[in-house]
């Protein structure tokens, strides 16, 4: 090791230094005297350590990555301007803390790299103030919180990596709205959590993309086909790993160069790729909760080098349109729920180096290509019904190409839709041909029915049987066929309400769609429109799902527009819109109908009125998160099928006046803190399988015994049913439930006997008394006769 000793006396100036990898100890000097104008300092690779002098801010590119700095404070926080300073690297230092929130004086900067450091806190709001900035590396620390709103000013960015910190929260849109010059973006390993938002489709420049590890749920987005970088090939391409951006300054002009490093995961493990198109051109969503089909519109990234679905909730078939990322270099499906076969298209890649599609559900036989026989055993494992080449198992009959399955599939729902459609015209034609005539004209009913008396007495009397029972179920049957009719009708497509289809089309035209959300709202029948569904037999709208920055603060549109015009409207989703300073509206609670209302990430401010989840199938335990709603004033969860146990918290919600979990399965004791709620004036826990001690405290004694009824081992006031140290009154409990249960019997017995009676005593005497028989239905006849013929419907 050798200290860092400069001499001071000389008088030629400094226009670059550079002492990298020198193994250099100590403390930097004061060479302040020796430096020229705006010099470039590299300092990196050394074990110089303690604060980073102030005089270093004099330089325009400034490497001190790679040392023992454990103090930037002082450094970055100076009352002088450090406005020559353009490219600032203290990566891979001691430096811990929170990150200094003081950088609005460097208004030249353009590159900064504090990766692989131990700051903690949340990123600085000032780092947002650095307009000039392209480059900035957070990767490698401990930092949380959420990115601070202000970075959307930094609209020159090319590369964000804030992957590897502890930051939360759901991906800020803004990235995509504000940022559309960034070409790589990393946030990997992190703790963002929700759907991916659609407004990063707005970055058409994008060329790498790293989302894995974090918590994120929901569809991959089809607007993905929007990244033009990726389904495009650049005219020129170097062999450099290297690439350059450009700082004007009022004294000189510098080019510097950036390294962009790809961190894959492969087979759950990171690796580094070294090939300098696929640091560019990849998308890693690895490792999150993603759900629903891989979206066919992937298959127009054509110059895509790296895709990551590994570790997700994926399922539906592979797309045959993979086939045409003819760029490809790795590929990774594995550990999803996909089905199918591996389309045949994939063994026309011929550059795939990497491939794993282990641990799904794919069947058939492995595509005959030399990639996919290349590969090995392990890359197609734990798919059960898969055979052929590499695996051991191997195929017995010949699978289809998957471009003859879907041409099959084609053939046969255009066979079945016709088959329907002639069935349902021959249906009505044949019926109303015949029951139309028999309706209509009296002698051709008349006929009809001595016809049909004769042809049953006849076969009944040869088969020595009662015609009645027989008569009475043709009549049921018919019956029943005229209630399908009259129901819906058989075969054909609903078209949705004309009038519900116009508020929709009035809310989309008063909306600013920047996203494109609702540019499917287009035709006649809106039931087909993205995010509507209709009922099929009465066409009305029951659900609308409107998630994700297509609402943001005009919600007032949903109102004025959409109430009181979809009445069946069952299903609502308006979750991760921007509602900034919005109550949650009451209209809301007219939409009688509803039983689905997501209203996840919306920002509303204000107090919950209520929330009613009652008679429903929902199940699992109660989320201790409802203990943050400390303004709710009514809760009703009743009538599911929840367990676990009441959370203890639930006291914090100091303002709930009604309380109704009952007829779940929740055990464990009722929390004391249940007792701290003054203004509880409702309260039912009853039929659950609570036990223990019913809390001592004013309010939850003066509730009646129903509220905790049918709890077993439940004891204590207001119950009859004493906990052990208290005086039990035993004998008249038992003898209240003697005396239900007698009663119960009682009545039930007594309900039998009177059905059996009065049923049989009318219908067994119609049964087998002829002459009561004929006289009941004349009268039933001249009834219907008297009836018809005042409404002249005959």
């Amino acid at each position: 090791m050798l200290e860092f000793r400069i001499s001071l006396q000389s008088g030629f100036g400094l226009y670059t230094m550079n002492i990298s990898y020198n193994n250099l100890t100590g403390t930097i000097p004061n060479f302040a005297l020796r430096l020229a104008g705006y010099p470039s300092i590299y300092l990196a690779a050394n074990q110089f350590e303690g604060s980073i002098p102030l005089f270093l801010r004099r330089a325009v590119s400034l490497d001190l990555s790679n040392n023992k700095f454990s103090d930037v404070t002082s450094f970055v926080c100076a009352n002088d301007t450090g406005e020559g300073l353009s490219r600032l690297d203290i990566s891979n230092n001691y430096l811990s803390s929170q990150i200094p929130d003081c950088w609005e004086n460097f208004k030249s900067l353009a590159y900064i790299d504090v990766s692989n450091n131990n700051f903690s806190g949340q990123v600085p709001t000032s780092m947002g103030s650095v307009l000039e900035l392209r480059v900035l590396i957070l990767r490698n620390n401990s930092l949380m919180g959420e990115l601070p709103f202000s970075m959307k000013h930094c609209k020159n960015l090319v590369m964000l990596d804030a992957g590897e910190n502890k930051l939360s929260g759901i991906i800020p849109s803004w990235i995509g709205s504000s940022l559309q010059q960034l070409q790589m973006l990393s946030l990997r390993k992190n703790h963002f959590f929700g759907s991916i938002p659609l407004s990063l489709c707005f970055l058409n420049g994008i060329r790498f993309l790293d989302l894995s590890v974090n918590q994120l749920w929901g569809p991959i987005p089809k607007c993905f086909i929007n990244f033009t970088a990726m389904t495009t090939q650049e005219r020129f391409l170097t062999d450099s790993h290297h690439h350059s951006y450009i700082v004007n300054h009022t004294i000189i002009r510098h080019m510097y160069n950036y390294d962009i490093i790809a961190l894959l995961m492969w087979k759950g493990v990171e690796h580094i790729f070294e090939n300098d198109k696929l640091l560019l051109k990849g998308i890693d969503l690895s490792s999150n909760q993603l759900s629903e089909d891989i979206p066919t519109e992937l298959g127009n990234l054509v110059e895509l080098v790296a895709l990551n679905l590994s570790r997700n909730n994926l399922t539906g078939i592979i797309p045959s349109e993979i086939g045409r990322l003819v760029s490809l270099e790795f590929l990774d499906l594995s550990r999803n729920h996909l089905f199918g076969s591996i389309p045949s298209s994939l063994a026309k890649i011929d550059r795939l180096s990497m491939l794993d599609v282990s641990h799904n559900n794919l069947s058939g036989m492995i595509p005959i290509g030399t990639q996919l026989q290349s590969f090995n055993a392990t890359s197609y494992e734990e798919n059960q019904d898969l055979c052929g080449l590499p695996l051991e198992k191997l195929c017995f009959v010949k699978e289809p190409h998957q471009e003859s399955v879907v041409k099959t599939q084609d053939e046969n729902d255009d066979f079945l839709q016709t088959f329907f459609m002639s069935m349902g015209l021959g249906f009505f034609v044949g019926f109303w041909g015949i029951f139309g005539t028999i309706l209509f004209n009296r002698s051709c009913r008349h006929a009809y029915f001595r016809f049909l008396n004769n042809i049953t007495e006849k076969v009944m009397s040869r088969m020595n049987l009662n015609p009645v029972p027989f008569m009475i179920l043709i009549e049921t049957v018919l019956l029943f066929i005229t209630m399908l009719l009259l129901a819906g009708g058989v075969g054909g497509e609903v078209k949705c309400a004309e009038r519900e289809r116009q508020a929709l089309l009035d809310f989309k035209a008063a909306m600013v769609d920047d996203y494109g959300m609702l540019s499917s709202w287009k035709g006649r029948d809106c039931c087909h429109w993205n995010g509507v569904r209709c009922r099929n037999l009465t066409a009305h709208v029951i659900s609308l799902d409107l998630h994700g920055d297509s609402i943001g603060n005009e919600y007032f549109y949903f109102e004025r527009f959409l109430r009181g015009k979809i009445p069946s409207l069952r299903y609502l989703n308006l979750s991760f819109n921007g509602f900034e300073d919005y109550h949650v509206p009451e209209f809301f609670g007219n939409l009688t109908s509803l039983r689905y209302l997501d209203l996840s990430y919306c920002y509303f401010d204000g107090r919950i009125p209520s929330i009613d989840l009652s008679s429903n199938h929902l199940s699992g335990d109660i989320p201790s998160e409802l203990e943050n709603l400390v303004e709710l004033v009514s809760l009703n969860l009743s009538r599911n099928n929840l367990t676990g146990k009441i959370p203890s918290g639930i006291g914090r919600l100091l303002s709930l006046e009604s309380l109704d979990l009952s007829r779940n399965h929740l055990f464990g004791s009722i929390p004391s803190s249940l007792a701290q709620i003054s203004f509880l004036s409702v309260l039912d826990l009853s039929h659950n399988n609570l036990s223990g001690q019913i809390p001592t405290g004013t309010q939850l004694q003066s509730f009646n015994a129903s509220s905790y009824e049918e709890n077993q081992n439940l004891c204590g006031l207001p119950l009859e049913n004493m906990c052990p140290k208290e005086e039990p009154r035993q004998e008249s409990l038992v003898k209240t439930q003697d005396e239900n249960d007698g009663f119960i019997q009682a009545f039930f017995a007594s309900m039998g006997l009177g059905f059996f009676v009065g049923f049989w005593g009318i219908f067994g005497t119609i049964l087998f008394n002829s002459s009561w028989r004929h006289a009941y239905f004349r009268f039933l006849n001249n009834i219907t006769e008297k009836v018809m013929s005042r409404w002249q419907w005959w």
